[in-house]
């Protein structure tokens, strides 16, 4: 039987803990893996959003690569401010 002393039930409790291989640390693992996989989708998105696309600075220039492109037999483009570096990309998707 055990000791019903409140330090005897604190030593179990911490042995308890122990034996659990930190548990508690093991939450601030998944928490810091979770917040990598964030950092890492988040640049996924830019890249594939941005930065392997060809930046123009105003809306005017994005129409006329547009114009351009048309003559060349592109068709269906359109352009849309960029989210990640204020600029203007080129898409062929519809617009929303």
């Amino acid at each position: 039987m055990s000791s019903r002393k409140p330090s005897a039930k604190a030593k179990r409790v911490a042995e308890f803990k122990a034996s659990l291989g930190g548990l508690d640390d093991a939450f601030n693992r998944e928490k810091r893996k979770q917040t990598k996989r964030a950092i890492e989708r988040e640049h996924a998105l830019e890249a594939k959003a941005c930065t392997t696309k060809k930046r123009y600075a105003y809306r005017s220039d994005a129409e006329e690569a547009i114009e351009l492109c048309a003559q060349h037999g592109a068709r269906g483009l359109h352009c849309y401010r960029c989210p990640y570096c204020d600029g203007w990309h080129l898409t062929s998707k519809p617009k929303a």
